[in-house]
């Protein structure tokens, strides 16, 4: 136990923790639901049991408690009364002689309550000659004290065994899920990290036996593994595309500058500097850009062909001026392609 526990995440706000804590909540309220209908059962039960012994009494001392009366046997009657009171949940008996006499009879046993949850009043009857005659009533008072102390030892057995229940079940549940599922993740998010496009590596494997037929994870890797070849062939292809660009810059051929959007002059290749005037260190600066480079007079016929350049990817070569670091102007063809949706335009 100690063992499995130490291999589970340390990370508390993984899948496998937030599903501990969801089973062990619906597991509480599902085990109060059915702690709360057994006690409610047993409590029905129990008061059943009352009103039955009640009946029981009824039937069985009546009679008896009819000849005593009769006798005039308080020594009888005591004992039987005292016999009543130690029947399970009886906590008063009264017996009272007819009301009629002077000086009734009155034998009790017990304590009496001021508001007892059960209390029942059975008439004393006497057969004399065929005919009943009434010589007393019997009251009968019970208490739900030892039903009360019976629902609560039964709550905390029922609470005590599922919540030890509960928990090992959750425990294990955590185990298995942890076993099966967020290990993998956590070392499939760890290979992610380490993954470079510019270094090959071989393909990601999970770090347990081959399943037959494959799981969601297995899909998973094969997924990755698919994605990464594709960037790994796209990132080669990007690589050599900006290799040839570089060569094109490079080779000082032609004047060539890169800008962006905003239209900041990002790199040059030296043809280009030597025309307007630059260092590199204006470049790696930011102060050049191709607005600052331009005449006033030229704005509108720059605003139509960037327009043409951001809708078609395209500037057409056209004559247009630069200035120059020391104020003149130079005369330049000018054209410029985006790169592919970047917009990065050279």
């Amino acid at each position: 136990m100690a063992a499995a526990w130490r291999s589970l995440p340390s990370h508390q706000g993984g899948i496998g923790w937030r599903l501990l804590v969801r089973v062990l909540l619906f597991s509480s309220v599902i085990t109060l639901l059915l702690t709360f209908t057994q006690l409610y059962l047993d409590y029905r039960r129990d008061v059943r049991a009352i009103d039955q012994r009640m009946s029981e009494i009824d039937s069985g001392y009546r009679q008896s408690l009819g000849e005593g009366l009769w006798q005039m046997d308080e020594r009888q009657l005591q004992l039987q009364v005292e016999g009543i009171l130690r029947l399970p949940d009886i906590r008063y008996v009264e017996l009272r002689g007819d009301t009629g006499q002077a000086a009734p009879l009155v034998v009790t046993a017990g304590s009496h309550q001021a508001n007892p949850p059960a209390r029942s009043e059975l008439k004393v009857v006497y057969t004399n000659r065929g005919a009943e005659q009434l010589l007393g009533i019997l009251v009968v008072e019970a208490t739900f004290d030892q039903i009360y102390r019976r629902l609560l030892d039964t709550a905390a057995i029922i609470m005590a065994g599922q919540a030890i229940k509960t928990f090992m079940v959750s425990f294990f549940i955590l185990l298995i899920v942890h076993r099966l599922i967020t290990r993998h993740l956590t070392a499939i998010a760890t290979s992610f990290r380490e993954y470079d496009l510019r270094d090959s590596r071989a393909p990601l494997q999970l770090e347990r036996h081959p399943l037959q037929p494959a799981d969601e994870l297995d899909g998973l890797v094969g997924a990755f593994n698919q994605m990464y070849a594709r960037l790994q062939a796209a990132h080669g292809d990007l690589r050599k595309r900006e290799a040839k660009v570089r060569r094109l810059v490079d080779s000082n051929i032609i004047g060539i500058c890169i800008f962006d959007l905003d239209r900041r002059i990002m790199d040059a290749n030296d043809a280009f500097l030597s025309i307007v005037g630059y260092s590199r260190d204006d470049v790696i600066s930011g102060r050049l850009s191709f607005t600052g480079l331009t005449p006033p007079e030229w704005a509108g016929a720059d605003e139509q062909l960037l327009a043409e350049l951001a809708s078609t990817g395209t500037w057409r070569p056209a004559e247009k001026d630069f200035f120059r670091n020391d104020g003149s102007k130079v005369p330049v063809l000018a054209g410029a392609a985006t790169f592919d949706e970047a917009r990065v335009r050279p």
